[in-house]
């Protein structure tokens, strides 16, 4: 069976032990098998799956604390397997050479555990509370009471012991690192079938095994309709966030925090109050390039109304700062968030139009964007830059390469713009193929939803929100001179995420019964709505592209809303602009 399914069950497993290096065979893992599906915490994987037919593939599982570089110049073509040096002590340059020590038993390494405490709120449970709360004469016991603060007292002891005896508190040790759909019926079946397998108990352990993969395969669907199912009418937000835990498309574990992985190297401190004064020291580190005022230091006040005040903040005034920052979306004094600086400060892109027999001026360009880069205090990565050319002269066209603080850069045949693959050939064989890949990584996300038994409905509103936008993503370029071959990869997708979803039904009936529209109906319903909305607003960016209006005088049965130009080529009528004034 594949790695994907078991992947719960080696989390488990790989807790209870101090592992430097986990080696998988037969991981049957495939391309569209994304590796956030199978992650393990605190460990780096590098695969190598079997491409021209189905099961093999080797993997390797790596601890994030040691470097690793794969030999890939040593794999052979014809055999799967991952080849990844370890670092030992060097010998250096004496003749002395360099011995490893390894302790014979390794300590066992205590895994941090979280305590998680809770009560019972089954519907059942909840009537018993209310049952108890109407029986209790409430007016009766307070009637001697005179203070308001001797009958609140008293109410809250009322509710605190129906709360202790109908709805007692669990309390419930876990580990941080492991999925909460892990239950200890599941652990306690995985450690009884490792000691089976170490004392060669054949017989046992395959009943042992059997009973693991049926629980492991029920944990999740148990996990969803216990604590999620009901999430989705009253908190959407928290609903959506165990939806994609279930799914793989992000970490069923809870991470550590930034300040525990910077600290886990410190071996050192044996107790807490070292370990405190360790990381009391590392905070303090950037504050000692100030002097710390005198002991004996008096703030004295100025009286003077030329001389500035003393500047004084106060814990509160710090507090109030601080609660106003939003955590998720913080920035600096200027107001702007970091996400816009850092998302377009390098997207950078010329473009020129050369006809023929002239010369091209981009190099001019190239330095002039050079040189005001340098001004500004930027600085190019030119290994990152990229020059794509689009010609379609028989004869070809020679230019001179582009060069970058005298680095020639590279020709492509294709180059991503703001996600769009454009090929020098102008055709969307690789765009497709991107997004497809993307898109079938993804759809494995959905089967592992259809393992935890998950309604149909919140399947497609996966799908739609998740996959279907893969595909759609800027479709008004390419939709119209898409050929119907590279127009039935793309539907196959949604086929295959509809037999997920319906298995029962055809294609046809399955977009009836789940009233979604076609690929390719969605496809034009974009772009018609696009361009409408280009047509109806003159300060649109593409207005401008448009062509004039049809004055005509006569009135004809078919007349046309614009007076269309003379197209040479089918690749120019199948342009967006052109495509769609055509058809207005």
């Amino acid at each position: 069976m594949s790695l994907a399914p078991k992947i719960d069950e080696l989390r488990h497993v790989v807790q209870n032990a101090n592992l430097d290096c986990i080696c998988i065979t037969e991981s049957w893992l495939r391309s569209s098998i994304h590796d956030n599906v199978v992650p393990l915490e605190g460990y780096n994987i590098i695969r190598r799956d079997r491409v021209e037919s189905e099961h093999g593939g080797v993997c390797m599982y790596i601890k994030d604390t040691i470097n690793f570089t794969v030999l890939a110049e040593l794999q052979e073509p014809s055999f799967e397997m991952l080849w990844d040096p370890i670092a030992r002590p060097p010998f250096g340059l004496s003749d002395h050479a360099s011995i490893e020590l390894q302790p014979k038993e390794r300590g066992h390494v205590k895994q941090p555990t979280i305590t998680v405490k809770t009560r019972d709120l089954r519907p059942s449970k909840r009537q018993a509370m209310g049952t108890y709360l109407d029986a209790v004469d409430v007016n009766t016991l307070t009637c001697a009471l005179k203070t308001c603060a001797e009958k609140v007292s008293l109410l809250e002891q009322i509710i605190k012991t129906g709360l202790d005896h109908i709805l007692p508190t669990q309390s419930r040790r876990v580990h941080s690192t492991e999925p909460p759909w892990i239950t200890s019926t599941l652990k306690d079946l995985i450690q009884a079938r490792q000691r089976a397998l170490s004392r060669g108990d054949n017989q046992q352990f395959r009943e042992l095994r059997n009973r693991v993969n049926r629980e492991r395969k029920a944990c999740r669907a148990k996990y969803f309709q216990a604590k999620v199912e009901h999430l989705k009418e009253c908190r959407p937000s928290a609903w959506w966030d165990e939806i994609k835990k279930l799914s793989g498309s992000s970490p069923a574990f809870t991470e550590r925090s930034y300040v525990t992985k910077s600290l886990q190297h410190l071996y050192e401190p044996s107790d807490d109050i070292s370990l405190a004064n360790t990381i009391n020291k590392a905070f303090l580190s950037p504050m000692q390039c100030f002097s710390p005022l005198p002991a004996d230091f008096v703030l004295i006040p100025s009286n003077s109304a030329t001389q500035q005040p003393v500047l004084v903040v106060s814990n509160e005034s710090v507090y109030k700062k601080l609660t106003k920052l939003n955590r998720s979306k913080a920035h600096g004094p200027d107001g702007i968030p970091d996400t816009i600086i850092w998302k377009y400060v390098d997207d950078t892109t010329l473009v020129e139009s050369v006809l023929k027999n002239e010369s091209s001026y981009m190099q001019l360009r190239v330095n002039e964007l050079v040189r005001q880069s340098e001004v500004d205090g930027f600085q190019f990565n030119e290994s990152k830059c990229k020059e794509l050319r689009i010609s379609f002269s028989r004869s070809g066209s020679l230019f001179d390469h582009i060069t970058i603080n005298d680095k020639q850069i590279e020709v492509v045949s294709s180059a991503r713009l703001l996600g769009v693959i454009v090929s020098d050939n102008l055709r969307w064989n690789a765009h497709v193929e991107s997004i497809c890949k993307k898109a079938a990584k993804r759809l494995y996300f959905l089967k592992q939803l259809k393992r935890a038994k998950v309604p149909s409905e919140d399947m497609l509103l996966f799908y739609t929100t998740c996959i279907r936008p893969v595909l759609e993503y800027a479709c008004p370029v390419f939709h119209h001179s898409l050929p119907q071959y590279l127009s039935n990869e793309m539907e196959r997708l949604q086929k295959r995420a509809l037999r997920m979803i319906q298995p029962d039904l055809s294609y046809a009936e399955a977009l009836v019964a789940l009233d979604i529209a076609s690929l390719y109906e969605r496809r034009e319903i974009l772009c018609d709505a696009l361009f409408d909305q280009i047509v109806r607003d003159e300060n649109h960016k593409l207005h401008d592209l448009l062509p004039p209006r049809n004055e005509s005088t006569y009135r004809t049965r078919s007349q046309r809303y614009f007076k269309l130009p003379i197209c040479k080529t089918t690749r120019f009528k199948n342009t967006f602009i052109m495509a769609n004034s055509f058809n207005y």
